[in-house]
């Protein structure tokens, strides 16, 4: 085949390739865009509970358990949305450490003691949500932004 017919062929080929990779950055910066956005959305609800969770121990706001719980079951539902939330995950230890720490001890009995706010229970409450919004960040770093290593520090 002479280089001339080659040659006539090579723009329609590169147009062809240069497509295939601007698609590809395309899809990548999308799936980037939604994790981010389920990131977000899930720290938000991290945030949220965890305040509900200090009101409920420190200031007797017992009337917060159906909507610690309600959050809770939400922020599984938007970790699981994630495709690196599987069993034995840096988030998913995350998760089980924030759940038990808020609803551990006597969360739900019919007379809970209030606890003072520098308590080890509120302590506790406020670390493992630290470690969950950490994570979240890790995990979007790491798996989108191709940055960072896993580190577990509650087990």
């Amino acid at each position: 085949m002479p280089v001339g017919d080659l040659l006539k062929w090579l723009p329609p080929v590169l147009v062809v390739l240069g497509w295939i990779v601007v698609n590809w950055q395309n899809d990548k910066r999308e799936l980037r865009k939604e994790a981010r956005s389920l990131i977000d959305a899930a720290k938000k609800l991290v945030g949220e509970i965890a305040v509900k969770a200090v009101n409920y121990h420190v200031d007797g706001q017992h009337g917060l358990t159906f909507e610690i719980k309600a959050g809770l079951d939400a922020l599984e539902i938007e970790c699981e949305r994630l495709p690196y939330f599987v069993k034995d995950s840096p988030l998913m230890g995350a998760h089980v450490a924030f759940t038990d720490a808020i609803t551990g001890g006597d969360f739900e009995a019919t007379a809970p003691a209030k606890k003072a706010p520098n308590s080890p229970e509120v302590a506790t409450i406020l670390r493992t949500r630290t470690e969950m919004l950490a994570e979240l960040e890790r995990v979007f770093r790491v798996h989108h932004l191709g940055r960072g290593g896993s580190r577990r520090p509650w087990g």
